[in-house]
């Protein structure tokens, strides 16, 4: 992680930060994080074209505990996901969620207890390290709302629907159904609801609202062949890029989960 993840070794913020700005290192948390079990399981950087800043900037690191890995490849195992930064390019940010070994997909909690966000002034290191580990322990409570979710079964008319805001969501869109292709601009894709709800696995076949649940956000998270496709002006088939920046990963996540809340609601 030292190597393709510098910011998380950072000890004193970037220079051009005042004396003001509250330095809370991404190693002391970690630390902490492992004393109570948990070890880091996937990390990333976003990049930075300004100099000097690649080592400071904003990083996510993903822990589970340790006495889940590897053990439950058919189930779930807890994750706790932590954002930071040393040039304030963000605040200090750590959430509860949970991941599928089968898929290695990722859920971000949305839940507002169930997360813990910092701004770089003011606080005291110590009190962010013990925010941070109350988050770690209370992350299984999202194991039981996944449980709960096997046992409410959608229409096929809830499917699409669930599909279609998901794809607002996931491409920024006042209407579901057609995003501006980024790189080209004039070619408008469209991508058909359905497309997102193509199970790549035995296990992800059924009506409940997990099993759709994740094969939405695995289709619409996974680029190429794996992810949603649709068809551009021209009829040519297009596939969606994969979310790969922390900002995306985050939200993208946050807001599914909080549609899949909301789809349960009403079905549960």
């Amino acid at each position: 992680m030292r190597y393709f993840v510098p910011s998380i070794y950072a000890e004193q913020p970037h220079e051009d930060r005042s004396p003001n700005y509250s330095f809370y290192p991404t190693r002391t948390a970690l630390s902490a994080l492992e004393q109570v079990g948990f070890v880091p399981i996937r990390a990333m950087q976003q990049k930075s074209l300004r100099p000097g800043q690649q080592g400071f900037g904003k990083h996510l690191i993903e822990l589970c505990p340790r006495n889940e890995l590897g053990y439950r490849r058919d189930g779930t195992a807890r994750t706790i996901i932590l954002v930071n930064s040393h040039n304030a390019a963000c605040s200090y940010t750590i959430m509860a969620g949970l991941i599928r070994f089968v898929c290695e997909n990722g859920l971000i909690s949305g839940d507002i207890d169930s997360t813990l966000r910092v701004q770089h002034r003011g606080e005291v290191i110590e009190n962010v390290v013990a925010g941070s580990v109350r988050i770690a322990l209370a992350a299984g409570r999202m194991a039981d709302e996944l449980e709960s979710w096997k046992s409410i079964y959608l229409t096929q008319e809830d499917k699409l629907r669930l599909a279609r805001y998901a794809i607002a969501e996931r491409f920024d869109l006042d209407m579901p159904g057609e995003v501006v292709d980024a790189d080209k601009p004039k070619a408008l894709t469209v991508y058909n609801p359905l497309s997102a709800l193509i199970p790549r696995r035995g296990e992800d076949v059924g009506d409940s609202l997990y099993q759709v649940f994740n094969v939405v956000q695995e289709r619409l998270t996974v680029g190429g062949r794996g992810g949603i496709t649709g068809r551009n002006r021209r009829g040519q088939r297009r596939a969606a890029r994969g979310v790969t920046g922390i900002d995306k990963t985050v939200l993208f996540n946050q807001r599914l989960h909080r549609l899949a809340q909301e789809m349960a609601a009403v079905r549960g």
